[in-house]
């Protein structure tokens, strides 16, 4: 990427955007830094991070520029990446790290897998925020409602309880996903004594000659 002093820090991060924008493993906000790489060896904790001022930032380039032997030589730019990798991805990068020999660097993996398992853990995290504003919502001692009165919308918040309690509903939301579902593990002890009873009725026919005797003599 060709990148000009002069153009400023907007321009800088812009084109970095549009660099990262189908890369599904980088989640930028927009409140995020870019960093810099100032020496050689610098850690990444010291890593600096260019300020939007115009002037700072001509002048923080200009001095990790007038290190370089040459102007032209590329400079280690790092954005702010806030979202740490969800569930799946640790456990791909877990997987291919395992694989790699004993005191090899811890690098993020860079490959189509992993951006997708990225993409998939941050529509989770999607899912559940939504699941749990839902939630809250339906949790609500009140909820709000608007009827007509001469013509003219007029919001009333109504106690939601009060008003399942006056219809016979049950206290929780009827509408899923956020509605419970109630699965037995095992049969209750009257639905085993019923297959218990059957059982012990069919042995005791075949004891008896194999079954009914009315049938039977119909046939001979």
């Amino acid at each position: 990427m060709a990148f000009s002093v002069e153009e400023g820090y907007a321009v800088l991060k812009e084109k970095l955007r549009l660099l990262v924008k189908d890369d599904s493993a980088v989640n930028w906000p927009d409140g995020a830094g870019i960093y810099i790489k100032a020496t050689v060896n610098a850690r990444q904790s010291d890593y600096q991070r260019l300020p939007e001022n115009a002037g700072e930032f001509s002048r923080l380039l200009r001095k990790v520029w007038g290190r370089r032997k040459s102007p032209s030589q590329r400079l280690a730019l790092f954005i702010e990446n806030r979202e740490a990798p969800g569930p799946a991805s640790l456990e791909y990068w877990a997987t291919v790290q395992a694989r790699q020999s004993d005191g090899a660097p811890v690098i993020q993996p860079n490959n189509e897998t992993f951006r997708q398992l990225n993409y998939i853990d941050a529509r989770a995290r999607q899912h559940q925020q939504e699941v749990a504003a839902a939630s809250s919502a339906a949790n609500t001692e009140t909820r709000r409602i608007h009827i007509m009165i001469n013509g003219v919308s007029v919001p009333i918040d109504l106690n939601i309880r009060e008003v399942w309690a006056a219809l016979g509903l049950p206290g929780y939301d009827l509408r899923p996903p956020y509605r419970e579902r109630v699965v037995r593990a095992v049969a209750v002890p009257e639905d085993t004594a019923d297959i218990e009873d059957t059982a012990n009725d069919f042995d005791d026919d075949i004891e008896d000659g194999g079954g009914d005797n009315d049938r039977s003599e119909a046939v001979v």
